[in-house]
């Protein structure tokens, strides 16, 4: 049975052969399209599980006016960190980091 199904398959290919190209590129690149999605959703949910203790890592950023100017960063001033050391209770630690880009990008 599953033999004469095959044939007939086989036989609708090659008969309409423009339309059956269609539809296997088209499924191909949406199975592709599929994968690539799932790739970067796993690659965003894994974002630094690697650290132990990984639900109490938060990043802080700025958020402001500056003349008049809406800004917002994913940095904020090196002081906070101290402050915000000091003030909340709870045996937190800080991290800073440093990302050089370059100047003049638009």
């Amino acid at each position: 049975m599953f033999r004469n199904y095959v044939k007939v398959a086989l036989r609708n290919i090659r008969k309409y052969s423009f339309y059956s190209s269609l539809n296997i590129v088209g499924l191909a690149f949406g199975l592709a399209a599929c994968f690539l999605i799932g790739l970067y959703i796993f690659d965003e949910l894994s974002y630094d599980r690697f650290h132990t203790d990984y639900q109490n890592i938060y990043s802080v950023g700025l958020n402001g006016k500056v003349g008049g100017q809406e800004i917002y960063t994913a940095s904020s001033c090196a002081p906070l960190a101290h402050a915000m050391v000091s003030n909340i209770p709870g045996g937190m630690q800080w991290k800073t980091g440093w990302h050089r880009l370059p100047i003049g990008w638009r």
